[in-house]
């Protein structure tokens, strides 16, 4: 349980999380659908409503989503979840594979970037990335960030 000290926006994904943008998350099943218009209800009178982080929060943030910064062939030692797999701990589908790349170390790695410039939009798509004629990545996502002034904030991998 958490408690969020001050809260003025609660965002919703469905099946995913609740997030506070005072900076938790709570984690619910599968089917949301109820708890989104418990918030909804309640929130009503005070103007708060369920909804989705903005875009340079949840990069701020480090708020991974699924099919912009990651999707079904990235793997949680590419996404930097490490921390979170016990790789000694009973048998789970895939261990054998987690084990054996992070013997031999991941080909990719998704990274949160800082770039200057202008103010942008939002990335709709991801975009290639290049060194001179060499291709070294995918920018997954992108957004303005307001925390590092002039600076967008991205993830790539």
């Amino acid at each position: 349980q958490v408690a969020p000290r001050e809260t003025e926006h609660v965002h919703a994904a469905t099946g995913a999380a609740v997030l506070v943008s005072v900076g938790c998350e709570i984690f619910v099943p599968l089917f949301a659908g109820r708890l989104v218009e418990a918030v909804a209800t309640a929130g009503a009178p005070f103007g708060i409503g369920p909804g989705a982080p903005n875009p340079s929060e949840r990069l701020e943030n480090v708020v991974l989503s699924y099919g912009t910064d990651s999707g079904y062939d990235a793997t949680p030692i590419e996404l930097g979840l490490s921390d979170l797999i016990d790789f000694e701990g009973d048998g789970f589908i895939g261990q054998d594979a987690l084990r054996e790349e992070r013997r031999r170390g991941s080909t990719r790695r998704l990274l949160g970037v800082t770039f200057g410039g202008e103010s942008i939009g939002t990335l709709p798509n991801p975009v290639g990335l290049h060194l001179g004629h060499r291709r070294i990545g995918q920018l997954r996502s992108a957004a303005w960030s307001p925390r590092f002034s002039t600076a967008p904030s991205c993830n790539a991998r």
